[in-house]
């Protein structure tokens, strides 16, 4: 079996759906299926044996050169992710599906398509009406949660149930398992408290930022909020973040701000942290990075809820989520973690409840039975 996974975006080009596209691939690739990834020809991409960037244009005329790819590869599967920075706003990809099944039809071929989908339900309504070719003509469709299958099937109500299926993403920050047992590298104290993640206003780092300094925790001596993101100059909303620290007259000496971090580097300040907070305006989901990241960590998070909230993550961390912007509420229950231990275990077993959720080798078994499921072998 061949499968050609594509991408708009491929590491180093900075794209979420990009960074989990090459985790994915090279997990499927150690269960015995052999996958490439199509991508943009772009000087940021980092040649690994698995990439292939070769489309310069993700317009129309994209879909031929894919298509002769495909002829010239013996291509079994088309595997895409969508939406990617990569793709810009181009609708070729979207039109891939339907032209590969004109094909099959001329010349009998069986070129299966599956789509995963990321954030359907954020999307501009003009993006959610460019996503119904890729909905009507893929074999599969793949959702990262079980609310997005639900509000899609609400919109495609004459598409069989099973053409949709659910398989959680993975983080893409993995933890060294080598060095799991080591002692801190950074760290020593027992009140670190980190932050991550691209610092926009949907991330909720000024409600973090005023809830700290109304926290006990804060007056420790050895207490230490680490941001590990990068704060630009240039950036209008950047600047409102240095102006807050200046306003709070948060103590340096007890705050970090890391700038660029490599993935490893992200990982061990995570492995040296008691807890993440991460208030998201839009609520606490399975498809936030920056709290999938910490789960596999072990590192307990405190967050946010909305509508927008899976039901069962609301029933499993009720008790450990605020309304966002509740700067109070936040700071409440910061102070309760640190000093209230059962409402801290509690929490820790919570997340290790979850953990299996976000495993990639069972994320790409998933795969795996998902391509076997299409009738192919190899």
């Amino acid at each position: 079996m061949k499968v050609l996974m594509i991408s708009g975006s491929y590491p180093n080009m900075k794209c979420g759906v990009g960074d989990y596209t090459k985790v994915l691939a090279n997990f499927i690739n150690k269960t015995g299926i052999g996958i490439k990834v199509l991508t943009t020809k772009n000087e940021k991409v980092v040649s690994d044996g698995i990439c292939e960037p070769a489309i310069l244009n993700w317009d129309l005329q994209c879909i031929k050169e894919i298509y002769n790819y495909v002829n010239k590869n013996n291509i079994n599967i088309i595997h895409i992710q969508y939406p990617t920075k990569g793709y810009g706003y181009k609708i070729g990809i979207n039109l891939l599906p339907l032209y590969i099944k004109m094909k099959d039809m001329v010349f009998q071929k069986r070129i299966r398509i599956i789509t995963t989908l990321h954030e359907f339900s954020q999307s501009h309504i003009l993006r959610k009406i460019s996503i119904i070719p890729l909905v009507l003509f893929s074999d599969k469709i793949i959702l990262t949660n079980d609310e997005e299958k639900k509000i899609i099937l609400k919109l495609f109500l004459f598409l069989m149930k099973d053409k949709f299926e659910v398989i959680n993403i993975g983080s893409n920050i993995l933890p060294d398992k080598s060095s799991e047992n080591n002692e801190n590298k950074l760290y020593t104290n027992n009140h670190t408290i980190s932050y991550f993640g691209f610092i926009r206003p949907d991330k909720g780092l000024e409600t973090l930022l005023r809830a700290i300094v109304l926290t006990k925790v804060y007056t420790e001596d050895d207490f230490k909020l680490n941001i590990l993101a990068e704060l630009d100059d240039s950036d209008e909303y950047h600047c409102k973040i240095r102006n807050l620290l200046k306003q709070l007259n948060i103590n340096k000496n007890k705050i970090e701000i890391t700038g660029y971090l490599t993935e490893s580097q992200v990982s061990e300040y995570l492995k040296a942290s008691n807890l993440c907070v991460l208030p998201y305006r839009d609520g606490l989901t399975y498809r936030r990075g920056s709290f999938i990241a910490s789960v596999v960590h072990n590192v307990p998070v405190l967050s946010t809820y909305t509508k927008l909230t899976s039901p069962d993550l609301l029933e499993i961390f009720r008790d450990y989520l605020v309304k966002p912007n509740d700067v109070v509420g936040l700071s409440r229950n910061i102070d309760k973690f640190f000093y209230d231990m059962e409402y801290r275990n509690k929490l820790i077993a919570k997340t290790n409840q979850i953990k299996n959720l976000f495993d990639w080798e069972k994320i790409a078994d998933k795969h795996k039975s998902l391509y076997y499921g299409l009738g192919l072998r190899d």
